[in-house]
């Protein structure tokens, strides 16, 4: 079974209930910032590679000629792509908004006036759309229910709903199981001769410069795998 497919089974739907009181939770996703935090939003936010195979790539809807590969030498063969989750992309941009929502602890230091640079709002309005279009893309037609609650004189929204989940569980330890750790070996890959670039736009030079090495340029956390 390819490297896709056996992620794929590790999807599988359950039931659960979401936990979404507010006010005081024990949940460190909930928690204001500190180390410890940070560190357990980045880990689930893990921008780490993973290799799939040219047939995963074509059940991606991809051009598997148009997708990076890994040198031979790092001993996966010639018919290793080059990959990442979506669903900790999207953590990973989640994690980007958490972090602007609270700029006075992470950026006040560098930026007392809250004026953050021009490519940290564009990264930030580009998170803000992926979470957007995968809400939009996963929607329900679930249900909040509207108890009576004490101390409250119209109905309160029930946010605990029942939901059928996928198990991110499995699928989070499958990545780690499974991801590429060498991030900085992955910063040294460069563009094999005979191999046509995807035609970006003047903007997107603009920002991000013309090469990895270019004084505009930057890698929106792959090449450190973690970005803001």
């Amino acid at each position: 079974m390819s490297s896709l497919g056996r992620a794929e089974k590790l999807g599988l739907r359950l039931s659960d209930e979401s936990e979404a009181t507010l006010g005081e939770t024990q949940d460190i996703f909930r928690a204001p910032p500190s180390p410890e935090v940070d560190a357990a939003w980045e880990r689930i936010g893990s921008l780490m590679l993973h290799v799939i195979s040219t047939e995963d790539v074509i059940r991606l809807g991809k051009d598997p000629s148009k997708t990076a590969r890994y040198p031979e030498d790092w001993g996966f063969g010639p018919d290793a792509h080059v990959a990442e989750l979506d669903v900790l992309h999207t953590i990973h941009c989640l994690n980007a908004i958490r972090r602007d929502v609270h700029w006075r602890h992470y950026f006040i230091d560098d930026y007392p006036d809250g004026n953050l640079p021009e490519l940290h709002r564009v990264h930030t309005d580009h998170c803000i759309y992926i979470v957007l279009q995968n809400l939009m893309c996963g929607a329900t037609p679930d249900l909040i229910t509207q108890p009576w609650v004490d101390g409250q004189l119209h109905p309160f929204p029930d946010f605990n709903i029942n939901k059928k989940c996928n198990d991110f569980d499995s699928i989070f330890a499958w990545h780690e199981d499974t991801m590429i750790t060498d991030s900085a070996r992955f910063a040294t890959m460069r563009i094999p001769p005979g191999q046509t670039p995807l035609p970006m736009s003047d903007e997107f030079h603009r920002m991000f410069g013309s090469d990895s090495h270019s004084p505009g340029s930057h890698d929106h956390g792959h090449h450190k795998r973690n970005a803001y």
